[in-house]
């Protein structure tokens, strides 16, 4: 329906809002990436700790898995985890941003 609004308007709804379209999907992505990296069990960080840590230790922290969920809630729900992955977001903007300006400096 937007794109046949902003072809019906001459294209300057599509020209004007597409840039904003995708700086919002990449927000959203950025957070989920931020997000799936929390290492609590059920979600991918979880499994990149396991590497990191002892067998043992990965172990012990799987025994809780079936609670994992009621916590993401509880931390959602207080604010935790949005100020977590804002500052995660924060790092990877700031990665992202120094991997890619070299790269346009040299045009």
């Amino acid at each position: 329906l937007a794109i046949i609004v902003s072809v019906a308007s001459g294209g300057l709804l599509l020209t004007s809002r597409l840039p904003m379209i995708f700086v919002s999907f990449a927000f959203v992505n950025l957070r989920l990436m931020v997000f799936n990296l929390i290492p609590i069990p059920p979600l991918d960080g979880s499994k990149i700790l396991g590497m990191i840590i002892p067998n043992r230790a990965y172990y012990n922290i799987l025994q809780y898995e079936r609670y994992a969920i009621i916590i993401i809630m509880l931390l959602s729900v207080t604010g935790v985890f949005s100020r977590l992955i804002d500052g995660g977001v924060g790092l990877a903007i700031t990665l992202i941003l120094n991997i890619i300006e070299p790269i346009i400096n040299l045009f």
